[in-house]
């Protein structure tokens, strides 16, 4: 929203760097996840930004025990003003849980880069999770499936699913994903 009232794309990290930074959702799935393994909930309130927000939402201002979830909140909003989809990319526990989930072959975006317009990246800068489709190289967590790449492609290169078949490495890694994803659910309904 920012963005469009500025007319401009407001800056950011590089790709390189932001990629790195992707990978502190893991981080942040693991530090909550031992943070109500251990039973240690109680000493973090006031830390959540989610409660921040609710209270706000419904007109109340958060006393100062709450100084850490208000810090949180408002570095979320400023990511979020200066990059799309800040807190899914960068922050979003769930996003890591999403990106454990097994890819199936007909969820695979492929592309043809034999046929791309020579540097043309229409659809990297489309992208809103800022994803590079690879030849041959299945979906990583980031993709989100929203399909702005097919959409924009002017040579209707990007389909899904590869067409080719699965290896035996490969159904083994969905397999053991599978059953990760499983047991953190497991985990997680029994905290």
């Amino acid at each position: 929203w920012v963005q469009k009232k500025v007319k401009k794309k407001l800056p950011w990290v590089s790709e390189e760097i932001g990629r790195k930074l992707q990978k502190i959702k893991y981080i942040m799935l693991l530090v909550l996840m031992l943070i109500y393994a251990l039973g240690f909930t109680k000493k973090f309130h006031g830390t959540s930004p989610w409660e921040v927000f609710s209270m706000l939402y419904t007109g109340k201002i958060p006393d100062a025990g709450y100084l850490a979830g208000w810090i949180i909140f408002v570095l979320i909003l400023v990511g979020m003003c200066l990059k799309e989809r800040f807190f899914c990319q960068y922050l979003c526990p769930m996003g890591a849980i999403f990106a454990w989930l097994p890819v199936l072959p007909f969820s695979v975006l492929d592309r043809d880069r034999s046929n791309c317009i020579p540097k043309c990246r229409a659809c990297e800068i489309k992208c809103p999770v800022d994803y590079q489709i690879k030849r041959d190289q299945k979906n990583g967590g980031e993709c989100i499936h929203c399909m702005q790449c097919v959409d924009v492609c002017p040579k209707q290169n990007i389909h899904l699913g590869s067409g080719k078949k699965l290896k035996g490495n490969e159904i083994i890694i969905i397999l053991l994903k599978l059953v990760l994803f499983i047991g953190v659910c497991i985990f997680a309904q029994s905290l």
